[in-house]
């Protein structure tokens, strides 16, 4: 009880004391933790979409377009291999993305749980 009352007058303090626009501790975290996700999903999920097109160009190339067999083999192969490097990019750039902001995330995280144990 006692803790919900000093998290409750923490809150309505920075209601008073925060600059317009400023960002609580919490807020800043999720920013953070939404840009550290943000760039690898949109790099993987193009990179996984562009396979799995040059895959359906391949199977194009097999099915419909006749005299294209070894093309549409050579294309086949090609985009399930971009599509399988999808998720080795994902984890690529999270990790370095990470890397980067993992001082500045600890760093918050320390405040907030500091503010709480008052």
């Amino acid at each position: 009880m006692d803790k919900m009352i000093k998290n409750e007058a923490l809150r309505i303090a920075r209601k008073y004391t925060d600059k317009p626009g400023t960002l609580t501790p919490i807020e800043e975290m999720r920013l953070l933790d939404r840009k550290a996700t943000q760039k690898a999903q949109v790099v993987s999920l193009c990179t996984g979409i562009i396979g799995t097109l040059t895959l359906g160009v391949g199977m194009c190339c097999i099915m419909v377009w006749n005299g294209l067999f070894a093309l549409g083999v050579i294309l086949g192969v090609l985009g399930i291999g971009i599509a399988l490097g999808a998720y080795p990019i994902y984890k690529k750039l999270f990790e370095q993305k990470k890397r980067e902001l993992a001082p500045r995330i600890i760093k918050l995280s320390k405040m907030i749980t500091e503010e709480v144990n008052i």
